[in-house]
């Protein structure tokens, strides 16, 4: 008999087009000429069972979910226990028509995307013996329940594949099993449940073994054993539960720190928030919501307080480690009865430990705690709520300096880097020397500026502008031993990199407010200098303005210079006459929001609040937070793991937000803001999606396609609303 799933491949590869698939009984009906058929053996048990499964897998690959994912999964559920004296020709159209409904959220590409599919899919042998069948017992596949939301145990990878400690230790167990892991992602709440739905065989997700759990499920002997932390605000005194009264502390629902928070925590007062995922509870933390949380000290450590959005946060209190609460360590949890799959894998265990794949693993992610997470040592305790930062040991202070294109001042782009020098300092102590040197200009002069500060002994430089990029990149050619971070260029050498914020972000933001407040429908630029940073920022304004007021056009005057008020407010007077209401400005003093308060008009602080300077004019400010990479690249260094490369952050990572915005801005466009600042910070918010149009009628990018950012990073064309031309350009 013909294999089921090379029949599904042969319909897909020759019938695909962008319709929905259907599953159909040969010679039965379809149920609409706008889906394309996968015809089926229905007087077949086998080849049932596996059309719905690839039917269900398919549904899980494309992430389609929930109640919908569970159409094709009940009848395949259903059609795996029924016996084979069913007459399944006359059970399966029923089936069928339940998964159909599914699957026609499906749009396969074409026979690629089928063939990928195909690669996903479980080819199950039925076993001859009575159902139920135990799947565990009978696939050479292994399939593993994770939760990809608690790096650095279980995330995914920026292609969506599935990573962490856990799943490389389920990869260990299953070459040692001679077994293929499938992973199956779940929230966390849903999986004990999951597991007797044979969704999967076990669940390898950071489960602690505890009393409660094990009258539901079996567990495999520990493979790990951290202890859990509560995680506060830097300058919170902890002095035990009573001392955070009132405060906001997230969990992760269904787990040993939510059991423990609402044990000792609730009932002293402290306000304890369940989450659906831990990422979530960070993402909170990160915007105010929450005032902490309790986590495995692993997982926060790896997944949060050593990156740049958990540099406000550190430990507090002492290791919880209470069996009452936390268990007996982390094991692998399967279902009751499945103690032949329950010896295979305390024998993996074991064999991994003995062979030293184990130590490899633990090395990958726990090396710089100083630690064999298997036990029950305790790791370094990280002062300041970082990972630890020691690896290599120095007899002086790491010497630090800024070079920066203009004066420090109260305000602007050279300002903002200035606080965040200075918060470094806060956060290293005596650890590192800090010096800066302002208004250096974008010539000659900044090599024999940089040069000097080389030879007064600083090994890590920040270079804080685009134009130091040619005269950093000669000396990194000549101090090798040194490290050089420039900000917002292109080029880099094995001692240089470069360092950017997506300042398009926040100008995108403000145009959603300026396209909501504006009477005249024209809004105004005043730009610096003609590179692709600048012009970004004018396109993503005038686009977040044509999201919320189609009739948007944006006009453009050029100062070609960072730092020049009198020329700067020369431009937005003109503006003004041309009749711009709205004013937003790439360049570093606050006279473009002086003059517009002059004229009685309204516009942007930018880089940073500058409300003070024009508070009548002012509709908001968008901001750089540049203190969480200086913090990441000190500690690169110090750590010894610096290395070459481009680093471009965003909202996501804290780097970029709109701040101070105006009272009378109408509460339906503060709504908007928040909206997609949140989207911006989970990474799910296409600013440059297509179609996009430049204003001569080009074509930029199709439909649906989305920019990456090497189209960002050389952009040089106004979108379309933005009159005029970029200088230099035919």
């Amino acid at each position: 008999m013909k294999n089921i799933f090379l029949v599904l491949i042969i319909n897909i590869i020759f019938n695909f087009s962008s319709n929905a698939l259907e599953l159909v009984c040969n010679g039965g009906q379809q149920r609409s000429a706008n889906q394309k058929p996968i015809n089926v053996n229905c007087a077949n048990r086998k080849d049932v069972v596996e059309a719905l499964e690839f039917a269900w897998m398919t549904l899980r690959k494309e992430r389609i979910g929930g109640s919908t994912e569970d159409m094709c999964w009940k009848p395949y559920q259903r059609a795996m226990e029924m016996p084979p004296s069913i007459p399944f020709a006359q059970v399966a159209p029923t089936f069928f028509v339940q998964c159909n409904m599914a699957l026609q959220y499906v749009q396969p590409q074409g026979a690629a995307d089928a063939v990928r599919q195909q690669e996903v899919v479980k080819k199950t042998p039925l076993a001859p013996n009575p159902y139920p069948l135990d799947a565990a017992n009978s696939l050479s596949d292994l399939r593993v329940a994770i939760d990809p939301t608690y790096e650095p145990f279980t995330f995914k990878t920026n292609d969506g594949k599935p990573a962490g400690f856990d799943v490389d230790i389920a990869n260990a167990l299953c070459k040692h099993l001679k077994r293929r892991c499938v992973f199956v992602e779940q929230e966390w709440d849903s999986m004990i449940p999951g597991l007797y739905a044979k969704k999967y065989d076990v669940i390898i997700s950071s489960m602690s073994i505890t009393d409660d759990r094990l009258k539901e499920v079996d567990f495999t002997d520990k493979y790990y054993n951290a202890p859990s932390r509560i995680v506060l605000q830097k300058g919170v005194q902890y002095a035990g539960p009573a001392s955070i009264r009132g405060m906001r502390i997230g969990v992760l629902k269904g787990s040993t720190q939510e059991t423990y928070a609402i044990g000792e925590l609730k009932s002293v007062g402290v306000v304890v928030r369940t989450y659906e995922a831990q990422d979530q509870v960070y993402r909170d933390m990160m915007v105010g919501r929450l005032d902490g949380t309790v986590a495995d000290l692993m997982e926060v450590s790896g997944g949060f307080l050593s990156k740049p959005e958990g540099y406000k946060y550190a430990l507090a209190g002492p290791d919880l480690k209470d069996p009452k609460y936390f268990g007996y360590g982390t094991g692998i949890a399967l279902r009751k009865g499945q103690d032949g799959l329950r010896r295979e894998l305390n024998a993996g265990i074991k064999a991994i430990r003995d062979s030293g794949i184990y130590k490899v693993l633990n090395d990958k992610y726990f090396a710089q705690f100083n630690i064999d997470v298997y036990g029950d040592a305790k790791p370094a305790q990280p002062s300041s709520g970082l990972a630890p930062t020691s690896k290599l040991v120095r007899n002086e202070p790491l010497k630090i300096a800024f070079a920066y294109v203009g004066p420090v001042g109260d305000g602007g782009w050279t300002y903002s880097h200035e606080q965040a020098r200075l918060q470094l300092e806060q956060e290293f102590g005596d650890r590192i020397t800090v010096t800066m040197v302002e208004n250096v200009p974008e010539s000659q002069d900044a090599e024999r500026v940089i040069r000097d500060m080389l030879n007064q002994g600083n090994t890590l430089i920040f270079g804080t502008t685009f134009g130091y990029m040619e005269s950093m990149l000669k000396l990194a050619g000549e101090y090798k031993n040194s490290k050089f971070e420039h900000a917002t260029g292109y080029k880099t050498a094995p001692n240089m990199r470069t360092y950017d914020v997506r300042s398009y972000e926040g100008a995108y933001l403000a145009g959603v407010v300026a396209g909501g407040m504006t009477k005249s429908n024209v809004i105004g630029v005043v730009a610096s200098v003609p590179i692709p940073e600048v012009i970004r920022n004018i396109n993503s304004f005038t686009l977040g303005a044509q999201l919320v007021n189609p009739k948007i056009k944006t006009k453009v005057v050029w100062v070609n210079e960072w730092f020049n008020p009198p020329k700067e407010a020369e431009a937005a007077d003109s503006l003004i006459s041309a009749g711009v209401d709205i004013l937003m400005q790439n360049t570093d003093s606050p006279a473009v929001l002086q003059t517009a308060q002059k004229r009685g008009k309204r516009a942007f602080g930018w880089d940073s609040d500058m409300s003070a300077y024009a508070p009548k004019a002012h509709l908001a400010s968008a901001v750089n937070v540049w203190a969480p990479y200086y913090v990441k690249a000190t500690n690169d260094v110090l750590n010894g793991t610096w290395s070459t490369g481009g680093v471009w952050w965003g909202m996501k990572e804290g780097a970029i937000d709109l701040v101070a915005l105006a009272t009378d801005i109408s509460p339906s466009i503060r709504s908007k803001v928040e909206e997609i600042k949140s989207d911006l910070r989970s990474g799910t918010y296409p600013i440059w999606k297509g179609p996009l149009l430049d204003n001569k009628g080009n074509l930029r990018l199709a439909l649906d396609e989305l920019a990456n950012d090497t189209f960002l990073q050389g952009m040089t064309f106004y979108v379309q609303g933005v009159e005029g031309k970029v200088p230099g350009t035919k």
